[in-house]
């Protein structure tokens, strides 16, 4: 996302309605597309944001080989992880400090259909669709119902609702339904 729609998304944003994003966040995915950026240059950035880079330590950390050194410093995590991982783990970590007002539609159940939609994604684009990459398949399946997300951060009432109606044992429906 470019720095004008940040901008205009960010203009929506009050305490009533959708928070901030981070600027570390906003920063980082910008300097992530950006090829001449060295990975010295991209963990400078993260070091303003010290959550986000514990965050990727511990990513790195989960993905790196049996038996390897641990990976103790920024731009090593991001040269293991790969510029694409790192975006995404940003976006998920600017989604994550959004908090929900919602009593049914929690977190944790967005996050986990995130996750399994883009573990759907990325098999069928090992089987389907051998030109997309199974990791851009992850990437945008994760994000498909990024709707609902801010369905409950600006709706939390009505998404409440929604979901109650489509999680319903007798007689369930689906969101465009509901």
């Amino acid at each position: 996302m470019g720095e004008k729609a940040w901008s205009v998304f960010n203009s929506f944003a009050n305490k009533d309605s959708i928070p901030y994003l981070s600027s570390v966040a906003i920063e980082l995915m910008g300097a992530l597309s950006d090829d001449d950026r060295t990975m010295t240059q991209l963990s400078e950035i993260c070091r303003h944001d010290p959550v986000f880079s514990a965050m990727l330590l511990t990513a790195a950390n989960a993905a790196r080989s049996p038996g390897s050194l641990l990976v103790t410093r920024i731009d090593q995590a991001i040269g293991l992880l790969g510029r694409n991982r790192v975006a995404t783990l940003c976006q998920f970590a600017a989604l994550a400090m959004f908090q929900l007002s919602t009593k049914e539609y929690t977190k944790s159940v967005y996050f986990f259909e995130a996750f399994t939609t883009g573990l759907v994604a990325e098999q069928l684009a090992v089987f389907l669709t051998p030109t997309v990459s199974p990791e851009v398949a992850y990437v945008c399946g994760s994000f498909c119902n990024i709707g609902k997300l801010l369905g409950a951060i600006v709706f939390p009432d009505v998404t409440d609702r929604i979901f109650a109606r489509t999680t319903l044992l007798t007689n369930p429906c689906t969101w465009t339904t509901a």
